[in-house]
């Protein structure tokens, strides 16, 4: 790499996005040319705009899943958000923008949660077999 101190912002997903209906007939065709950038450490993107990909109309369950994916492969560390409304009004609103990440907000958060559950549930089982019961009672 020829300027590894030069930090890079990728915008919109680094996918071609409609300003009027109708959306791409396969908006993340080229998703793994973007997660491939993730490999750089300079590389950030802004997840602007997604919600003028999905086919589906609000909460946009279509776009979770190429999401997700950008997600892991770069880390929230290296992730920005922007609904990019302005420029997408003839798609949806502000508010559909603003609540589709919050309600996957509120839904990662409720995931993370079971899981760390799971885990601590998991290591109280190891314990419990390190530690004999018989007799502490």
């Amino acid at each position: 790499m020829r300027n590894p101190n030069t930090q890079l912002v990728v915008d919109h997903l680094g996918l071609t996005q409609p300003h009027v209906p109708p959306v791409p007939q396969s908006p993340f065709a080229d998703l793994e040319q973007v997660i491939a950038l993730a490999e750089l450490d300079n590389v950030t993107i802004k997840i602007s705009g997604a919600c003028t990909l999905s086919h589906l109309p609000f909460p946009y369950q279509d776009i979770w899943d190429p999401l997700t994916k950008i997600f892991n492969s770069f880390g929230l560390s290296r992730c920005m958000w922007g609904t990019d409304w302005t420029r997408a009004v003839d798609l949806l609103t502000y508010e559909q923008g603003v609540e589709a990440f919050t309600r996957l907000m509120l839904e990662t958060m409720l995931r993370m949660l079971c899981l760390v559950g799971i885990r601590f549930g998991a290591t109280s089982k190891q314990l419990v077999r390190l530690v004999p019961l018989q007799g502490i009672l």
